[in-house]
Order: C-alpha cells, then structure tokens, then sequence
C-alpha cells in the first residue's frame, strides 16, 4: 500500500486500486491510500499512456518532425533528430503526438522505442536492447531459450541470406540478454555496430522504420557512438532516428549531429505566457480559476507544461475541481497556489 506522494509519482507505470481512507498516527484526518495491484508491461517500449494533455505552442516543431518523416521516406534515407529541453518541457508530449500521426497513416510504419537508465548493471546498449525486443517480441519473463528462438524469427524474417542468420543472431543476442556484454573489444564493437546497423536497416527495407532514443543525456558514451555510426554509414532506407534529452547532452558533446546534412536539432523553449494560459484553460475544461490564483499558476509553471498539468491534476484530485450538468466548476480552490503541496 502505498500513500499519495507515491501514487502521484508512479501511477503512470503502476495500476493502483484506491482503498478506503486510514486512520494514522499523526494525522488529523485519515489519509488516502492506494494498493499496488502490478506493474505495466513495457514490452520493449515506453508504455503507450494516450496524449491526456492538450497540445499546445510546438506546431512548428510538429510541422518539421513530419517533413523530416517525410523526407526519409521519400528520399529514402536516414534522418537524426534530436529534440532538447528542460524536464517536463514537452518533449516527450511531441513524441506521442508523433506517434498519433504516423499511427493514421495508411502504410505501415514501424515504430521502436527504448530509453538510456540513468543507473544499473549493463545499461551501455540499453535503449538498443530494448528496440530490439520489441522487434523480436522478447518479453521479461521469457527464459533465455524462448528469447533465442523469438530473436532468431525476427532475423529470419527480415534477412534474406540465410547463410547471414547465425552472424546476426550472435551479435544481436547480447542486447537482449543472452550472452555477456557487447562489443567488449574494439574489433567486437565495430562488427556489433556493422551488424546492429544492417539488423535496422533490414527492418527499414520492409517498411519505413522510426526508431526512438529517449533520455541521451544520460547514454553511454558507447551507444552515442553508434547512434553517430547508424547516421554515418546507413543508406538507402526510410530511418528517422528521433532522440530526445536535456540539455547537459550538448554540454557533454557539443558537435553532436554537427556537419552532417542528414542530422537536425530542435530545442524547446517555455511555452508563451499565452500558449501557458491557453494550455490550463483546456487542461480545467474551460473552467475559470479565481484569477489571483491563476497568475500565480503563470507565473510559477514557467511556461513548464508538466507543471501546469501536475497542478491542475491536484486541483482536481484534492476536490477542488467538479462536475455538473457537464460542466466544470471550481469549488473552493485554495486563494494561494503556495497553500497547497505541489511539484512546482
């Protein structure tokens, strides 16, 4: 069982079941609780929640990840693009957003996540790891037979030589967890990443393939390597390559992407006080907040749209926020943003 702070921080990849109220030492009143009833699959990729906040002030942003889309498919070719921001800046949000584009298009697009841990043992390929289970629908609680034989299905069905398969499968098998690390030597990690590269780039042959690379500022200096190495040497298929991360990746490689035609960046900035106002007005159903509290909403999110949302969440979730013939009232809500406990 766990208390509101916690539920607050994890319910996005948890499923929790509310529970009565408790009495507490300490406590005036009794306190919310909520129970674990397990996690949610990852299945190689970052869990699909649904865009639940309204998309507002990045359509140029939006407009330049299609027409590199595009361009990738059109031409075809690799693009990299890598989107930097601040936490909670929206950069992620842009991906789903993305993701809800390409998912209506008529053709079949892959599309493959993985994100760089920020701690832990063999984390070094992590997000390539988890890109290719999600190929080869290797799940956690597969036993290593069982993820051999779906790894060597996905080569087999997208390597036309099957004198290659064994040569993919060996050098494909450490992401997933088979064997030790990969490419432990130089020599290793140049055939890993010549066999990591070409494994995409088949995939990419039967239909356009974007691959997502979330949180590089906190990759291993190794994997950015091959990131450098997938941009440089592919050719000839539909890739868009789209990583996400804060700034600190610029201030730990500072050519990242630099000179190459084929590599963009997108940096964004605070929403406009505005794009700020426009975003918590959808977020409250057009509900008006007494407005000595929505200025001090503005002034404390920053133009931070996860800000903005987490305080509108609370709103709702402490009773501030109901309903009523369908419509939105604000009951109550506290004169002081300051009065209430938030993240901002």
């Amino acid at each position: 069982m766990v208390g509101e702070a916690t539920y607050r921080s994890t319910r996005a990849f948890v499923d929790y079941e509310q529970l009565d109220p408790v009495e507490a030492k300490g406590k005036a009143a009794p306190i919310p609780i909520w129970l674990a009833a397990g996690v949610r699959s990852r299945f190689g990729v970052e869990v699909q929640i649904g865009a639940t906040t309204p998309f507002v002030g990045r359509e140029d942003e939006f407009e330049l990840l299609k027409r590199t889309f595009a361009r990738a498919v059109r031409e075809p070719s690799i693009q990299l693009v890598t989107v930097t921001g601040e936490p909670g800046v929206g950069k992620s949000r842009l991906l789903t957003e993305l993701f809800d584009f390409i998912d209506k298009l008529p053709d079949l697009v892959f599309w493959r996540q993985g994100r760089c841990p920020p701690y832990g043992d063999g984390i070094t390929f992590w997000a390539l790891g988890e890109i290719v289970k999600a190929q080869a629908g290797i799940l956690a609680s597969d036993v290593p037979d069982e993820a051999s034989r779906k790894l060597a299905a996905s080569v087999e069905a997208v390597v036309d030589d099957s004198t290659e398969w064994e040569w993919f499968h060996a050098r494909l098998a450490p992401l997933v967890g088979l064997v030790g690390a990969p490419g432990a030597t130089a020599v290793d990690r140049q055939e890993s990443f010549t066999a990591w590269r070409r494994f995409l780039e088949a995939i990419a042959t039967r239909n356009p393939l974007v691959v997502i690379l979330e949180d590089l500022h906190w990759a291993d200096p190794a994997l950015l390597e091959f990131v450098e190495h997938l941009v440089d040497y592919s050719v000839g298929v539909p890739i868009l390559a789209l990583c996400n991360a804060r700034p600190e990746l610029v201030e730990r490689r500072s050519n990242w992407g630099g000179g190459k035609r084929n590599a963009s960046s997108i940096a964004l900035a605070p929403l406009t006080h505005d794009e700020t106002r426009e975003l918590v007005t959808a977020l409250l159903s057009n509900a008006i907040l007494p407005e000595d509290v929505q200025a001090q909403l503005l002034e404390r999110s920053g133009g931070n749209p996860l800000y903005a949302e987490e305080f509108v969440r609370m709103l709702s979730d402490r009773g501030y926020l109901q309903r009523s013939n369908g419509e939105v009232l604000v009951a109550g809500a506290p004169r002081s943003v300051s009065r209430i406990p938030c993240r901002l």
